[in-house]
C-alpha cells in the first residue's frame, strides 16, 4: 500500500512514530487504558468529537483503521493508537467522513404545496418586488493557506524511559495515566502508533483542530476496536463516538470480558456507493458484499479495553427516516 505524501495541504503538522513492536499476542484485560490523548499546554487535551471508520477484510485478515479527532481549541495535540499487530500508516485529506456522515443524517427533501401561506401570497406584492430587483450576491474572496510538511519518525520504545522521552522531545506532556496506559501495552505485546498534531502558524486559534485522515493497516484474526483511555480525560458534554465498520454483513459491537456494551444502531445496510470510499481504500480490500454498520456510544467510555465486533444477531437494515419540509407555493409564481 501507498505510503502517506510527505507534504499535505491542510491547517495541520503531523508526526507519527511507531512504538513498541513485540510478538506476544493482547491478554487478559486488566486495569489498561487506550486510545490516550496528551497536550504541549498541560493536562489532557479536551475531545470534542472522534470519527472512526473501520473496514475489514476477512480474505486477507486484515483490518484498516481510520481516525480523525477534533480537539477544542488546542494549539497542538496528540493521540495514541494500539494495534495488535504492526500497521502501515498513511495519513491524508479525504471527505470520506462527511459522505459517510451524509448516509447516516441524510439530508431533508424539500416539498412545494398550497397551504395558507399560499392563499395570502395571493395579496402580497413583496416577493414580486423582490424577484423583479434582486440583491447582487455577496463577494467572496479565496482562502490562501500554506500547506504544512507530515514526516514520520520510527521509534522503537520498550520501555517507559524510552517513551518518556520520546513524549519531551516532542514537546508532549507525559501524564501518569498515559504513561500506565502505554507500559501495559507494552508489557502485553502491542504496537502504539503516536501521532503529534499541531495548528498551521496562519491558522485560526479560536476554531478547533483537527486531524486529518489517519489510516492504520494491520493484521488481526477478527475486527477490534482500542476502546478505553486514561482515566484522566475530559470529556465534552457533546462528545460523541460514532463508530462506522464495514464488513461482509451488519455488525454488533462486544467490549472483551464484559456482557454487553451501550450503543445505538444509527444506520446498517448493504453498501450501495462504494465510490464514497475511493479515495481511501482500493476496492479490493473490500469484502465481496459489504455492510456498513454505524453505531453511535456516548464519548465517556465504559470499563473494558478492547472492543470485538462480531455478526449481529438480526440481518436487517436501519435505515434513518428522511425529514419532509413542505414549501409553501406562492403565487404569483
Amino acid at each position: 500500500m501507498a505510503r502517506g505524501s510527505a507534504v499535505l495541504h491542510g491547517r495541520w503538522v503531523m508526526r507519527l512514530a511507531s512504538l513498541a513492536t513485540m510478538a506476544v499476542l493482547f491478554g487478559q484485560s486488566g486495569a489498561a487504558h487506550a486510545w490516550a490523548t496528551l497536550s504541549k499546554e498541560g493536562g489532557a487535551p479536551r475531545v470534542t468529537r472522534e470519527e472512526v471508520l473501520i473496514v475489514w477484510n476477512e480474505r486477507t485478515q486484515t483490518e484498516h483503521l481510520f481516525v480523525r479527532s477534533e480537539y477544542d481549541q488546542r494549539n497542538a495535540a496528540g493521540f495514541i493508537v494500539p494495534t495488535p499487530s504492526e500497521p502501515e500508516v498513511t495519513h491524508f485529506l479525504s471527505p470520506v467522513f462527511e459522505g459517510l456522515r451524509g448516509l447516516v443524517v441524510p439530508n431533508p427533501v424539500e416539498r412545494e404545496a398550497w397551504t395558507r401561506e399560499t392563499w395570502i401570497s395571493m395579496w402580497d406584492l413583496t416577493q414580486v418586488w423582490k424577484d423583479a430587483f434582486p440583491e447582487p450576491p455577496p463577494k467572496i474572496e479565496p482562502k490562501k493557506s500554506k500547506g504544512p510538511t507530515v514526516t514520520v519518525t520510527p521509534l522503537s520504545a520498550k520501555d517507559a524511559k524510552a517513551q518518556a522521552a520520546w513524549s519531551a522531545a516532542h514537546g508532549l506532556e507525559m501524564r501518569e495515566a498515559v504513561s500506565t496506559w502505554m507500559q501495559d501495552y507494552v508489557d502485553a505485546g502491542w504496537v502504539l502508533t503516536a501521532l503529534d498534531v499541531e495548528r498551521a502558524p496562519d491558522a485560526r486559534s479560536d476554531r478547533a483542530l483537527r486531524t486529518p485522515v489517519v489510516r492504520l493497516s494491520f493484521k488481526t484474526p477478527h475486527p477490534v476496536f482500542p476502546y478505553s483511555e486514561p482515566s484522566d480525560v475530559v470529556s465534552s458534554p457533546k462528545r460523541l463516538l460514532r463508530l462506522l465498520v464495514v464488513s461482509d454483513a451488519r455488525v454488533a459491537g462486544a467490549l472483551r470480558g464484559q456482557r454487553r456494551w451501550t450503543s445505538r444502531v444509527r444506520y446498517a445496510r448493504p453498501v450501495q456507493d462504494a465510490h464514497i470510499f475511493s479515495d481511501v481504500l482500493p476496492a479490493s480490500e473490500f469484502p465481496a458484499t459489504p455492510w456498513l454498520t454505524v453505531l453511535d456510544a456516548p464519548g465517556k467510555r465504559q470499563a473494558g479495553v478492547l472492543l470485538d465486533f462480531v455478526r449481529a444477531p438480526k440481518q436487517t437494515t436501519v435505515v434513518p427516516k428522511i425529514e419532509e419540509i413542505v414549501t409553501p407555493i406562492r403565487l404569483p409564481p
